[in-house]
C-alpha cells in the first residue's frame, strides 16, 4: 500500500509538469519527483531484503531518527501492524497525543488547526504548485510521506517543525482578525524569516492586498515588500503567486498580481502580461502597473501587452463590421 501511494504521487507530479511553463514551478515539481524517486528506491531495497522485523529506524534517514520521531512512528505502525503505513485517523490521534504540548496554543481550537494543516501538507503531492489532486491516498499515511515531508521543509525533528507550524498558525489567525493591520505591521525581520511559509499564509497575504480597508492594503503591501528581502520566503512566494495567476477567481488573480509587484518578481513578467487578456478592467490595470514597475524588462513586456491590446481591439472592430454587413 505504501508503494501504491508513492507511485500515485509520482503520476500526479508528472501530470503537473506540462501544466505549467514557469521554470521555478517546474523546478519545484522536479525536486518533489526526486524525493519520490528516493522513496521508491528505498521501498524496493526494503522489499528485496525480505526482513520481517523492519522498524522506523531501518526506514528513516539517519538525520531524521530522533527519539521522539521514532517512538511516534513506532506507535503509528503498531496501530496498523505495518511499519510502512497507518490509517489517517490513527495518525491524527497519535500526533495530537504526543505533540499537543509543542503547539503552545494561545487560542481555542489552535491545536486542531495546526494538526489539520500538517496532515494536509503531508499528504499533498507538492507544497506550492497546484496538482490535479490536492491529497493522495486520503485514508492512510506512509512513513515515507512523513520522511519526505520533513525533508521538503528542511526539518529533522517533527516536534520542532510542529512548534514552527504553531507559530505560523498564530500569525495566520491574527492576519484574519479585526486587528490584521497591527499583525501586518508587526510581521518583520525574524518573524518573516521564520515563516515556512504555508500556502494558506501566502493566500491570506494576497487577499489582504485587496482588503476593503485601504490602510490594511497599504500595511500588507509594506509587509510583502519587506518579505521580499528574505530569499527563502521570496522563492516560495513567487512560485505560489505566479501559479495563482491561473486561478479562475479574479480577486485571487488580482491579489497575486499585486503580491508579485511587491516581490519585484521580474521572472514572472510574461505570466503577468497574460492578464492583459482578462475582461476585468481592474485586473488589466493592475497587470499594467505591475509590469511597468519592473524597469526595462517591464517596459518591453508592456509594449508587447500594448500591441496585443491593439490587435484585440482591431479584431473586435472587424467582427463588428462583419456583423453589420451581414445584417
Amino acid at each position: 500500500q505504501a508503494l501504491e501511494t508513492h507511485l500515485d504521487i509520482c503520476c500526479i507530479l508528472l501530470q503537473a509538469i506540462p501544466m505549467t511553463d514557469f521554470s521555478p514551478s517546474r523546478r519545484e515539481l522536479l525536486e518533489e519527483i526526486s524525493i519520490q524517486t528516493q522513496v521508491l528506491n528505498r521501498v524496493s531495497c526494503l522489499l528485496l531484503e525480505k526482513n520481517d522485523n523492519i522498524s522506523a529506524r531501518d526506514i528513516l534517514p539517519k538525520a531524521q531518527r530522533s527519539r521522539d520521531t521514532l517512538l511516534f512512528w513506532q506507535e503509528c505502525g503498531n496501530s496498523s501492524s505495518s511499519p510502512f503505513f497507518c490509517h489517517v485517523d490513527d495518525f491524527s490521534r497519535i500526533l495530537k497525543r504526543r505533540y499537543t504540548h509543542k503547539v503552545k496554543a494561545k487560542q481555542p481550537g489552535q491545536s486542531d488547526k495546526v494538526f489539520s494543516r500538517l496532515l494536509l501538507q503531508l499528504q499533498a503531492p507538492c507544497r506550492l504548485v497546484p496538482c490535479s489532486r490536492s491529497i493522495c491516498s486520503p485514508e492512510r499515511v506512509s512513513v515515507f510521506q512523513l520522511s519526505a515531508y520533513l525533508k521538503r521543509w528542511s526539518f529533522q525533528d517533527l516536534g520542532e517543525h510542529i512548534s514552527r507550524l504553531s507559530r505560523e498558525e498564530h500569525i495566520l489567525s491574527a492576519l484574519n482578525s479585526p486587528k490584521r493591520r497591527r499583525a501586518l505591521n508587526k510581521l518583520r525581520g525574524r518573524a518573516i524569516s521564520e515563516l515556512l511559509p504555508l500556502g494558506f499564509t501566502l493566500q491570506t497575504l494576497g487577499a489582504l492586498l485587496i482588503d476593503s480597508n485601504h490602510r490594511v492594503c497599504k500595511a500588507a503591501s509594506s509587509c510583502v515588500c519587506r518579505a521580499a528581502g528574505c530569499k527563502s520566503f521570496r522563492n516560495k512566494a513567487v512560485v505560489f503567486y505566479t501559479e495563482s495567476l491561473r486561478s479562475p477567481d479574479v480577486l485571487t488573480q488580482l491579489g497575486s498580481c499585486l503580491a508579485l509587484k511587491c516581490l519585484r518578481a521580474t521572472e514572472s513578467v510574461d505570466h503577468i502580461s497574460d492578464l492583459w487578456r482578462s475582461e476585468d478592467e481592474d485586473l488589466r490595470s493592475a497587470a499594467r502597473e505591475t509590469v511597468l514597475s519592473f524597469g526595462k524588462k517591464g517596459h518591453e513586456a508592456f509594449q508587447r501587452m500594448d500591441q496585443l491590446f491593439t490587435e484585440m481591439q482591431e479584431e473586435a472592430y472587424k467582427n463588428q463590421e462583419t456583423e453589420i454587413t451581414i445584417l
